[in-house]
């Protein structure tokens, strides 16, 4: 594991197959009473709601709950949209994201719960200067969304090879990290990447592009994180050949 200091969940569908998909799904809430005098308790109460069928339609999960009201992530068709339910699990209102900036679509690469916003993540190729870039967006909870604003931006030769986006959120939500994968046109080059780490009001903290003494045919990134200290960590496998890499069989 490689541990970066700061010196200055998720796994999702594409959403083409979002898409695609059909989906019900149903909600239930856990309540769990606790008692000064019994740090453990077996009085549980399951809430269940109704099922909730759409064409075309997929519920993602539940972004956050607050207070008596729960945000959940669904996609219909080419909308993304935030499903705020009561505590009977009643859908009271939808907040409509738009992955639009300038009249051009971005692509969507995902939406978070953060402080007491919730931020989009959206990118956009552009063909002709060859650059892949990240944007940024907030909405709040009664739906006001701000303009977008570019985080990372990278030169890249190939459309295949442009990157790629992912992020991670500290354990006490005060961190938000970006980790990009810098494009590469030979694969017996170094793996590259880059961390972007900024703070509770999306401020840039720092930032830092990585070259790893492994080759990109050879290394393979697992997972990563970033604490509450800001500091990023990154958890990869190295193989001792190709098809080693193919057969999933670390050089260990």
């Amino acid at each position: 594991m490689h541990s970066f200091q700061n010196k200055s969940k998720r796994n999702a569908h594409t959403l083409q197959t979002m898409k695609k998909l059909i989906s019900s799904i149903s909600f239930a809430i856990i309540l769990f009473s606790s008692f000064a005098q019994l740090p453990q308790t077996n009085k549980v109460e399951v809430t269940w709601g109704d099922a909730f069928k759409g064409k075309n339609t997929i519920y993602s999960e539940v972004l956050k709950t607050e207070g008596d009201q729960i945000y959940v992530l669904k996609f219909v068709k080419q909308q993304t949209i935030i499903e705020v339910f009561d505590k009977n699990l009643n859908s009271i209102r939808e907040i409509e994201v738009s992955e639009e900036m300038k009249g051009e679509e971005l692509t969507y690469e995902g939406l978070v719960a953060f402080q007491d916003n919730f931020i989009i993540l959206g990118s956009f190729k552009d063909k002709k200067a060859k650059t892949n870039s990240l944007y940024y967006s907030t909405i709040n909870k009664i739906g006001s969304q701000s303009n977008w604003v570019e985080l990372v931006s990278m030169d890249y030769t190939q459309k295949r090879k442009a990157g790629g986006f992912s992020y991670d959120i500290s354990q006490d939500s005060t961190k938000f990290m970006l980790y990009y994968n810098i494009p590469f046109e030979n694969k017996e080059a170094p793996e590259k990447f880059g961390f972007l780490v900024l703070d509770e009001e999306l401020k840039t903290i720092w930032q830092k592009d990585i070259e790893l003494s492994y080759n990109e045919s050879l290394f393979n990134v697992q997972n990563f994180e970033v604490d509450d200290n800001g500091n990023a960590y990154i958890l990869g496998r190295e193989y001792a050949a190709k098809e080693d890499r193919v057969k999933r069989a670390p050089n260990y």
